[in-house]
């Protein structure tokens, strides 16, 4: 193939005669007459270098970026290479950076070896390249092995039968080993457990495989695994092993932890076999185990029927209710006793409960029952009533065994009824051997009815049995015999009515006894107010006492009885009066009569305003307090009842009432009440507030009165502004306003709105936004923004007025003053030597001053001292009035001076005297009213080597030089200042033309002069 020339670095050397060339640019050779030219071209082949990538293993999945000189030229894995890069002759460095984010560098083994032209290696990535070099460079990674450690500890330090045991796993890979992937614990099930859960969910759902992903060299994981205990178990401990693969590891290490099993067992019996009635004694033992694999600590016994203080364990190290230890497979054995109480009885048997406990344990029982021995008898009356005198009744006995053990030894009595014998009257026929569970003997009995049994109007018959094992049972049955006492009671108004309040309205009351038995002890009472006259018994009664009288069947009682009319009867509109009859043998017996009496019931209210406005004033103000009275008359002949009083006024308060509400007002009383209202803003908005105050009751309608009180009126609206920037300012500096509209009046104020009358100030931000409405004390808040201008600063002050306005309020209107005085200026001065000084010569130096900002500077001043080895003849300039006294100069400007701006120069006009030699130096400074922020360039001085010239007088002609004053751009605030200058436009030849022309007219001037002036020496 054509060879490539840009593998080449070329070079070309042309010879005229044997002498060297200067050659053109583009490489043309001018050739011309007699020339014999010679050229050759030199090639010179570039270096090249090659980097390949070298894995290990080679499937490893690292992707690396080969780099040269920092720069990445290919990104791959095992294999990968650059091919061959050109590169230029001298160092160069070649690397590698990984090519993904899955691959780490630290995870590998690396080094670079390079040869050049087939030669030795060289390890490392520094190679230099000469022409014609072809280097190649290898880049291996081997992959670092994981260092993978696992530690298993218990976090819970034991667990009982169905609890939960849970374990931390720390899982970690070493610093400085290589990254391990596909990180796995292996964790069997734990025998006798069934897995719950992992924390982070990483484990499979049987718990067996947790998925740890990938670990860096010097990271770990640490998480935790639960598992519930199967319950019941025989375990003593919780075992569990685990171990941590990764294909990076090959070596799998393992850890294993143990949670121990808290396990207690009880075991209770009692040494009685039965018990028969309430306050028996049952003696009970218990023997408490340790049953786990774990010491035992704080255990107790506890019996629901026995306090803990009652147990007494004589094989523990405590006892009597006091905790102790049980070491792994101890025992102790505890004894108390119980008292049986009603509840046992009921139930038949004492179902004891014992429970052991521990720290370490939950509470486990054991139940001991012992069985009731308990005899049942019952007697039933089989003969069927009325019964009358020599009657018979005859009985039928039952004696069951209804506990829960045979019984032995019965017997049976009875002795109220007529010759009772068990031997002949029961079956089976007493005494028996035993007496089976739910077994029974029935037995029979008579007695006849006797004057006496009809006199006591019953008769009682009992039976008894008894057993070795139970307490006597007995029962009876009372037998009733028919007695009617009976009693009749009937009360009469006597009087006629209408009635009012202290009317009398009379009674007669009769009682009757309308039974079969003599009744005592009857009496007639009436109820309260009411009293009862003479009373006289009708046939065959007693005298009528305090204590009553004997009637006999059908015998009467006969009282009269009055009753005065009061207030409470004309408030109910009746009065009702009840009477009673009673006797020893009869319940009580009642009867009332009602009369009507009349009523008229009438409710009124008054409502005034108790107090005036203050200060006394045409109206209440927003907050003030009217306090109003509120009177109830009864003006009715009945007592009301639920007396109540309401004020509808929005706002209103009402307050205490005498009496308390709801109340009671007897005729002519009344009930006053204090009412509030605290003026609101919908009051004093609406000129005026009017209050409705209700009386009602439970007798009447509801009556109303009602109270107006004026309002005062006053809107005010306030502006008030502020600066919220702080100063000084330089140009283009925002000034900050906060402008506050507040309604300073007592009635609420709409379509509110804020104004700026400066056209250069922006208004924004205002909340809420106008046009608005504000209640008493409420405000619109602006802010206001004005760029600082040179207006500004010229003025020395800035003035922003804002004004605030509303549909009930004149404007009104607050301005801000903010000085702007004369800012810093930064006057720099630049002095010059016009041409050069020479003794016996008139030379000159220019002054320019500029104003490096921020501010316009105003009444510039520059001065100079002109040094005693000169002559100050002159001084001017275009916007300068100058001054000269003497050696001194002082200009003044006639003009301001903008920032970022220069005035023409001061030109000055100096005689050297022919005798001076050496240097002079001269200085100018420049000065201002306002502050400088760089006094160090108030100043310039410059220093001239004087220039002798043999044969000339002292003074030369003036040659006015006339400055030219180049135009910069104005300095912008915060950019680099730069130096201008004019470009060039012409080329070399127009540079030389212009010298030659300045040194001829020089040579001209200087020679005319001295001509003009030359005299003999």
């Amino acid at each position: 193939s054509p060879t490539a020339l840009a593998d080449y670095d070329t070079s070309l050397m042309c010879l005229d005669k044997g002498v060297p060339m200067q050659l053109g640019l583009d490489g043309a050779v001018p050739v011309g007459a007699n020339s014999e030219v010679i050229c050759t071209y030199t090639n010179k082949r570039k270096a090249t270098v090659e980097i390949t990538k070298a894995l290990s293993p080679a499937e490893d999945e690292g992707r690396f970026t080969l780099t040269l000189d920092g720069v990445g030229k290919v990104t791959g894995g095992n294999g990968a290479t650059t091919g061959a890069l050109v590169i230029p002759t001298g160092p160069h460095t070649v690397g590698e950076t990984a090519g993904n984010a899955s691959t780490n560098l630290d995870d590998y083994n690396s080094f670079t070896s390079c040869s050049t032209n087939g030669g030795q290696g060289v390890l490392g990535g520094a190679i230099t390249a000469e022409y014609g070099d072809a280097i190649v460079c290898t880049v291996s990674n081997t992959r670092k092995s994981a260092d993978l450690s696992i530690t298993k500890t218990a976090v819970t330090p034991w667990v009982e039968p169905g609890g939960v045991a849970t374990f931390s796993l720390t899982v970690s890979n070493a610093a400085g080993a290589g990254t391990a992937r596909q990180v796995q614990v292996l964790d069997p099930l734990p025998a006798g457990t069934t897995y719950l859960s992992s924390q982070g969910d990483i484990c499979d759902p049987v718990g067996t495989t947790c998925e740890i992903g990938t670990l860096a060299a010097g990271a770990s994981r640490t998480f935790t695994i639960t598992y519930r205990v199967n319950s019941p178990t025989d375990a003593l401990v919780v075992h569990n092993e685990a171990t941590v693969t990764s294909p990076d590891d090959l070596e799998s290490p393992g850890a294993e932890a143990d949670v121990p099993v808290a396990r207690i067992g009880v075991v209770k019996s009692a040494a009685e076999g039965w018990f028969n009635a309430v306050g028996s004694t049952i003696n009970y033992s218990y023997v408490v185990t340790n049953l786990g694999g774990i010491d035992l600590t704080g255990v107790t016994v506890t019996d629901n029927k026995i306090p803990s203080a009652a147990i007494d364990c004589n094989g523990a190290t405590a006892g009597n209710g006091q905790p102790f230890a049980l070491a792994v497979g101890a025992s102790a054995t505890c004894s108390a006793s119980a008292t049986v109480d009603a509840g046992d009885v009921s139930a038949g048997r004492v179902d004891n409960v014992a429970t052991a406990d521990s720290d370490q344990t939950s509470p486990t029982a054991d139940t001991w029952t012992v069985p009731l021995a308990a005899l049942d008898l019952t007697k039933t009356l089989d003969s069927l009533g009325p019964f009358k005198l020599g009657d018979t009744l005859e009985y039928t006995i039952v004696a069951r065994n209804t506990g829960q053990i045979a019984l032995s030894g019965l017997t049976i009595a009875d002795a109220a009824a007529d010759g009772f014998d068990s031997a002949t009257d029961c079956n089976p026929a007493l005494p028996i051997t035993s007496l089976a569970i739910g077994s029974s003997v029935t037995c029979s009995a008579v007695h006849k009815v006797t004057q006496d049994d009809i006199d006591e109007g019953s008769f009682t018959n009992a039976a008894t049995a008894d057993t070795v094992e139970t307490p006597p049972a007995s029962d009876e049955v009372t037998t009733n015999f028919d007695r009617t006492p009976s009693l009749d009671f009937v009360k009469t108004v006597t009087s006629a009515g209408p009635y009012e309040l202290g009317d009398t309205v009379t009674y007669s009351l009769v009682a009757t006894n309308t039974g079969n038995v003599t009744l005592k002890k009857v009496l007639i009472t009436e109820s309260t107010g009411a009293t009862v006259g003479t009373c006289d018994p009708e046939g065959g009664g007693e005298a009528a006492d305090d204590t009553g009288v004997t009637l006999k069947p059908g015998g009467k009682l006969t009282c009269t009885a009055s009753y005065k009319i009061l207030q409470k009867d004309v408030d109910a509109g009746f009065h009702k009066n009840t009477a009673t009859a009673d006797s020893e043998q009869t319940e009580d017996i009642s009867d009332d009569e009602t009369v009507p009496v009349a009523q008229d019931p009438a409710l009124e209210i008054t409502k005034a305003v108790a107090d005036s406005p203050t200060p006394p004033s045409d109206g209440y103000r927003l907050g003030e307090t009217v306090t109003y009275l509120i009177t109830v008359n009864n003006t009715g002949t009945v007592t009301l009842t639920g007396v109540r009083v309401t004020d509808a006024g929005v706002g209103a308060v009402l307050g205490d009432c005498t009496p308390t509400l709801p109340a009671t007002l007897a005729p002519t009383a009344k009930l006053t009440c204090a009412a509030t209202h605290v003026v609101t803003q919908a009051d004093v908005d609406a000129g005026t507030y009017t209050n409705v105050a209700t009386a009602d009751s439970d007798q009447t309608t509801p009556d109303t009165d009602n109270e107006t009180v004026p309002m005062v009126q006053d809107p005010a609206l306030n502006i008030v502004k502020t600066v919220t920037s702080t100063g000084p300012y330089a140009l283009g500096d925002a000034i900050t306003f906060s402008i506050v509209a507040k309604n300073t009046g007592t009635t609420t104020l709409t379509e509110v709105t804020v104004t700026e009358q400066n056209a250069d100030a922006t208004l924004e931000g205002c909340s809420p936004e106008p046009p608005a409405s504000l209640a008493p004390g409420e405000k619109i808040t602006c802010t206001a923004t004005h760029l600082v201008t040179q207006a500004d600063f010229d003025a020395g002050e800035y003035r922003n007025v804002a004004v605030a306005d509303s549909k009930e309020t004149d404007p009104t209107e607050d301005d801000e003053v903010v000085p702007t005085p004369n800012p810093a200026v930064d006057l720099a001065i630049t002095k010059s030597v016009v041409g050069t000084l020479a003794a016996g010569q008139r030379g000159s130096y220019q002054l320019l001053v500029r104003n490096n900002g921020p501010a316009t500077a105003t009444s510039i001043v520059v001065t100079d001292a002109v040094p005693t080895a000169l002559s100050l003849v002159s001084a001017a300039g275009t916007d300068w009035e100058c001054t000269i006294s003497g050696n001194s100069l002082r200009c003044v400007a006639t003009v301001e001076l903008a920032a970022g701006a220069a005035l023409p120069p001061v030109s000055v006009v100096v005689d050297v005297p022919s005798t001076a030699t050496g240097s002079i130096t001269n200085t100018g400074f420049v000065s201002g009213i306002q502050p400088d922020t760089d006094p160090s360039n108030n100043q310039d001085s410059v220093t001239s080597t004087l220039a002798a010239v043999a044969g000339i007088v002292e003074f030369a002609p003036v040659i006015t030089t006339v400055p030219v004053v180049v135009p910069v751009q104005p300095e912008v605030r915060g950019a680099t200042a730069t130096r201008q200058s004019l470009p060039l436009t012409g080329g070399d030849l127009a540079l030389g033309v212009l010298g030659a022309l300045l040194l001829a007219a020089g040579m001209v001037t200087y020679f005319a002069a001295r001509r003009r002036n030359r005299v003999r020496v």
